[in-house]
């Protein structure tokens, strides 16, 4: 039930974060996914170890969007936009994201190139979902190709991440 949840929070979080950020409330996203940190930090039986995991996550997000941004393959609409070069909406999807790994299924974590090959192919998706909603854009021809290779490395780090931010009785650490 707890991963149904998670999985429910995460996917509501994404929504609302890229929803609100197509209508010029791109605040939206970052307080919902500080308020689902919190609820999640509390109930952890190790949460300053998931509050470092969380915010490496959030880091390492911010550089690889403000890397897209930097090289002309990712932009925001004008009423998207809150911080720079990245949007703190979409840090915050990067948070809630590595919420949802320890959660994720061991095999995922586990197995790098499984790992690689799902940031690969649906991180250019869920970007592409955005777009389509309004809350980004991605201005070059190979814009896709650029976001996947972005998240086949993000995803291999954000699962070792989860790994070894997971509480110990799950033991996923020693994957």
């Amino acid at each position: 039930m707890a991963g149904l949840l998670t999985f429910a929070a995460s996917q509501g979080a994404w929504f609302a974060a890229v929803v609100g950020a197509a209508h010029g409330l791109p605040w939206i996203g970052p307080v919902l996914v500080g308020a689902w940190v919190a609820f999640a930090l509390t109930r952890s039986s190790a949460p300053r170890r998931k509050a470092l995991v969380l915010l490496l996550a959030g880091l390492f997000g911010y550089l690889a969007d403000s890397a897209l941004v930097l090289g002309g393959k990712l932009a925001f609409p004008p009423q998207s936009g809150l911080g720079g070069p990245d949007s703190l909406w979409m840090v915050s999807l990067w948070v809630s994201f590595a919420l949802t790994l320890e959660g994720a299924p061991a095999r995922l974590l586990r197995r790098t190139w499984l790992a690689v090959l799902l940031g690969g192919v649906a991180g250019p998706i869920a970007y592409a979902s955005g777009v389509k909603l309004g809350a980004a854009e991605l201005p070059a021809a190979d814009s896709a190709l650029f976001v996947g290779l972005v998240w086949a490395v993000a995803m291999p780090v954000l699962a070792l991440l989860a790994r070894k931010g997971a509480p110990p009785e799950l033991g996923l650490e020693s994957a």
